[in-house]
């Protein structure tokens, strides 16, 4: 739809216009318009008695009427042939046809005196604009099943406008014709309707400033078509404290053909394969580094949901939530700075159960590492190190050597982890037996 500007056209005798004439100014929203018309009690309501306006060619009309009313005058305009109806509008709190029972009729009205008229045809303020309302929902967080919802004055009731975040980035919109003034909210829906709305904060500038039924206002005039990100229940842009997270899955006892792990939680709206995993060494240990903030809810799946989790209900890593009638179980983390994961086990709070944690290299010779997790130290034992001198090298996941030690032929080695981050890291062993590689989890 083409949106014309409206004019306010001041004429002087000098035009030609007596000074008892009255214009009554019109924007017609449209591309292509024949006739502008006015109706009202004066031409007995007849779409086609009332005068017609002249064209100024820039989508505003202008009708003369001489003399002017010598009385109030009530009034409706007729564009080819269809005459407006107002009552939508003032319903929805408009201004413009002050004469009206909300039901069956809503008339404009023009006051002895009160001078020339500048109107907009079938609105109250201005021709209507395709208009996007843009929230920022990271900061918060989203359930399962949890979408945004705009609503407001244009329907409270039923014209809710469900919203929608294209590109995963938590920045979530919704778009609709506004054709006037209107107050609106966010709130959160799911498939049983409203589960909840922003309160705002009634000094806020975006604010009706009505403290018992606060809503934002939006003012057609001077809107631009694509309104400013907001976070919810804030005027303002989101401020976030973000941090670096590290998430690491092992997928090595997991049993189900998969292509990607992806990590899914509150804070990129359980968007499915947006956070894809990557396993660069092959090791069966997948990762991603992720920013969020304050505390989130997350599980593991794979191939854009084609698997997930099912975590057990009580878990120490786990938030169970109760959603009517069913019981949602996530992993829960509260984000204090950045933090390196463990390495955990699919549908486990620990690292995969390697029974005894022993790898088997040639000659069969064993070796164990305990305990593992560690947060003090380790221990390497074996029974047979396969040489006098056997190298042991302690990589961390970026590949960088972070400990090497040659072990003389003893029962076992210790190793000292009190200073190191917590995260994963490769243990290798090489012997005249061939060379042993073991992952360890520090966690503090």
């Amino acid at each position: 739809m083409k949106n014309f500007t409206i004019y306010m056209m001041l004429f002087s005798i000098s035009f030609g216009v007596s000074a008892q004439d009255l214009l009554i100014n019109t924007e017609v929203c449209g591309d292509s318009v024949s006739s502008v018309r006015l109706t009202g009690p004066w031409w007995g309501w007849d779409p086609n008695g009332g005068p017609q306006a002249v064209d100024n060619q820039d989508g505003t009309w202008t009708f003369t009427i001489s003399p002017a009313p010598s009385a109030d005058m009530e009034y409706l305009l007729v564009v080819d042939g269809v005459q407006e109806n107002l009552i939508a509008e003032m319903v929805a709190g408009g201004t413009c046809a002050p004469v009206t029972d909300y039901a069956n009729y809503a008339n404009r009205k023009w006051i002895l005196g009160s001078g020339n008229v500048s109107n907009t045809y079938q609105f109250c303020s201005g021709c209507p604009q395709e208009t996007t309302f843009r929230l920022d929902m990271g900061y918060i967080g989203l359930d399962e099943g949890e979408t945004p919802v705009l609503r407001g004055s244009w329907d409270w009731a039923n014209g809710n406008i469900v919203m929608s975040d294209s590109n995963n980035d938590n920045i979530w919109e919704a778009s609709r014709e506004m054709a006037g003034d209107a107050e609106y909210l966010y709130s959160i829906a799911d498939t049983s309707g409203i589960v909840g709305s922003e309160v705002l904060d009634p000094s806020e500038s975006c604010t009706n400033g009505d403290s018992a039924n606060t809503n934002r206002t939006y003012t057609l005039e001077g809107s631009s078509p694509l309104l400013p990100v907001v976070c919810f229940e804030s005027c303002s842009a989101c401020v976030k404290d973000t941090a670096t997270v590290t998430f690491q899955v092992d997928m090595t006892q997991y049993a189900e053909t998969f292509s990607t792990p992806e990590v899914n939680g509150t804070f990129n709206s359980w968007c499915g394969n947006c956070a894809a995993m990557t396993d660069a060494d092959g090791n069966g240990i997948w990762e991603i580094n992720v920013q969020v903030w304050d505390s989130i809810e997350y599980k593991f799946s794979t191939d854009s949901w084609t698997t997930q989790e099912e975590l057990t209900e009580g878990d120490a890593c786990t938030k169970s939530t109760l959603d009517g009638s069913t019981t949602r179980v996530n992993r829960f983390l509260m984000i204090t700075g950045d933090t390196i994961l463990p390495a955990v086990c699919w549908n486990s709070c620990s690292v995969c159960d390697t029974t005894t944690n022993i790898v088997s290299i040639a000659n069969n010779t064993r070796f164990s590492l305990f305990p593992n997790p560690s947060s003090e130290s380790f221990v390497i034992n074996a029974k047979d190190w396969g040489s006098s001198n056997v190298e042991i090298t302690v990589f961390n996941t970026l590949g960088a050597a972070i400990y090497r030690a040659t072990n003389t032929n003893k029962n076992m080695e210790e190793i000292d982890v009190k200073n190191w981050e917590n995260g994963l890291y490769i243990i290798s062993i090489e012997s005249s037996f061939g060379r042993a590689n073991h992952r360890m989890v520090v966690s503090h």
